[in-house]
């Protein structure tokens, strides 16, 4: 866990389960290379360097 400012950051692993329906639709947009901040159903807040972010009809 690193600290930057005020807010401690959790390196995390996370799984996204996809749906058969989400996987087959097409992607309205793909952003690649990037650091996002994704939390969890406990609302914890993670690290994911190098990540990609898939939209499919306006949704993350």
């Amino acid at each position: 866990m690193s600290r930057f400012g005020s807010l401690r950051v959790r390196t995390a692993s996370y799984v996204v389960v996809m749906t058969p329906a989400a996987v087959e639709s097409p992607a309205g947009l793909i952003i690649t290379g990037c650091t996002v901040l994704p939390h969890d159903d406990q609302e914890r807040i993670g690290c994911a360097e190098d990540a990609a972010v898939v939209v499919r009809d306006g949704t993350c």
